[in-house]
C-alpha cells in the first residue's frame, strides 16, 4: 500500500441538496496521481476503518490507499484539543443529526448551510426557477440575512427587498413573482418541496389520496401531525414525515408554508 505524508489544512463540512453533512479532511500538498489527476482532500465516507478519526488542522498525516478506501494515519498532533470527525450534530445548526446507510444527515430545514438549496428544490417544485434579477435578488436577501427558510421570502415586503442594488420596481416585480405560485400549490408539490428524506413519491401520493378521500387542504397539515390521527391511517408509510415533524423547526415551517401557499 502505498502511502503519501502530509499536512491537514483544515476540517470542511460538505452538505447536499438531500440534507447529507460529510466531513472533508483538505490536505496540503495536493497528492499527485498522475495525469493530471490530484487528491485535494479526503471524504470521511472514503475512510477506511482502520483509519485515525480525531484528526485536527496542523496534524501531520499519512495517508494510505488501500482499494478504493483510504487509511489516515496521525503522524504528528498538532498540540490542540480534538474530537472525532463523526459528528454527531450539524457543525452549522447543531441539531442532532440522523444516521443512514452509512451518512450522516442534517433534517433541520431551517440549518442556514442548506439555505440555498432548500430554496432552490423548493420553489423547483412549484414550477419556479431562479434566474436573471430574480436569482440576484435572491442572494442579496441571502446575504443580508433577511431569509432563513424558503417561506420567509413570502413575507418579505418592498422596502425590505430593496437595497443599493435592487429599485423598487425590481422588489415589487420580485414580490409577483414569489406570490404568484400562492393558491395553486398542490398537496403533492407541497410534500415534495419539502423536501423530506427518505420519502418517495409513492409516500407522497399515498398520503395526499388520503387528504384527498377526506377532503383535506393544506390547512390540515397540522392535523396529519397529530399522532392519533396517524395511528388512525397504518396503511401509510408515515417513517419518513415522523422523522422529518420530530423536528420542532420543522412542524413549525411547514405549517408556516402550508398557511401562506393557500391563501
Amino acid at each position: 500500500m502505498e502511502n503519501f505524508v502530509v499536512s491537514v489544512r483544515d476540517i470542511a463540512y460538505l452538505y447536499s441538496q438531500d440534507g447529507s453533512v460529510i466531513p472533508f479532511i483538505r490536505i496540503s500538498p495536493f497528492i499527485d496521481c498522475g495525469n493530471g489527476n490530484f487528491i485535494t482532500g479526503i471524504s470521511l465516507t472514503l475512510m477506511d476503518n482502520d483509519s485515525d478519526f480525531d484528526v485536527v488542522a496542523g496534524d501531520v498525516i499519512s495517508v494510505g490507499i488501500r482499494g478504493i478506501k483510504f487509511v489516515v494515519k496521525i503522524m504528528d498532533r498538532a498540540p490542540v484539543d480534538r474530537t472525532d470527525i463523526r459528528i454527531i450534530s450539524c457543525p452549522v445548526c447543531h441539531q442532532p443529526l440522523t444516521f443512514r446507510n452509512g451518512f450522516s444527515y442534517c433534517c433541520n430545514c431551517d440549518c442556514r448551510a442548506q439555505l440555498e438549496e432548500n430554496i432552490f428544490a423548493t420553489f423547483s417544485a412549484y414550477g419556479i426557477v431562479f434566474e436573471g434579477n430574480n436569482l440576484r435578488i435572491l442572494f442579496s436577501l441571502i446575504s443580508r440575512l433577511l431569509v432563513r427558510s424558503p417561506a420567509d421570502l413570502f413575507w418579505l415586503n418592498t422596502e425590505q427587498i430593496c437595497s443599493e442594488d435592487v429599485s423598487i420596481t425590481e422588489a415589487q416585480l420580485f414580490q409577483q413573482f414569489i406570490h404568484c405560485i400562492r393558491g395553486n400549490v398542490t398537496l403533492f408539490q407541497f410534500f415534495k418541496s419539502l423536501n423530506i428524506f427518505e420519502m418517495t413519491d409513492d409516500d407522497i401520493n399515498s398520503i395526499v389520496q388520503m387528504m384527498t378521500q377526506n377532503n383535506m387542504s393544506l390547512l390540515n397539515i397540522p392535523e396529519i401531525m397529530n399522532m392519533d390521527f396517524i395511528n388512525s391511517h397504518p396503511e401509510i408509510n408515515w417513517s419518513s414525515w415522523l422523522n422529518y415533524i420530530s423536528c420542532e423547526n420543522n412542524r413549525m415551517y411547514a405549517i408556516r408554508l402550508s398557511k401562506v401557499l393557500y391563501i
